[in-house]
């Protein structure tokens, strides 16, 4: 229990030596990715349509190890290309449209 309430004192001291850098870094990461990104994912669902919008559901994988390969320098490995194929595949498949006859 000491340590914890040691470790809430450290926290709000650490608060109180914040920059303005720092608030306005903090302010951004709270306003664009956790609020801006799920309004523009509703508005494209809005414009596509459910169906067909949740298949760019499975994007996201994809385009996170993306970004960390051209802005963290992380490695391409086998595993990112097995991904790739099968998250494309099952894109593609289930874009298909069959037609069948009922009898």
């Amino acid at each position: 229990m000491a340590v914890r309430i040691a470790n809430d004192r450290q926290s709000i001291k650490a608060l109180s030596t914040l920059t303005v850098e720092n608030w306005v870094g903090i302010s951004y990461l709270a306003i664009g990715p956790s609020a801006l990104s799920y309004w523009f994912w509703n508005r494209g669902l809005d414009v596509l349509g459910s169906a067909r919008g949740s298949m760019f559901n499975h994007l996201i994988p994809l385009s996170s190890a993306g970004l960390g390969m051209l802005f963290l320098n992380e490695q391409f490995y086998i595993y990112h290309l097995v991904s790739v194929t099968l998250i494309v595949a099952g894109i593609l498949i289930s874009s298909l449209r069959t037609t069948r006859k009922l009898d």
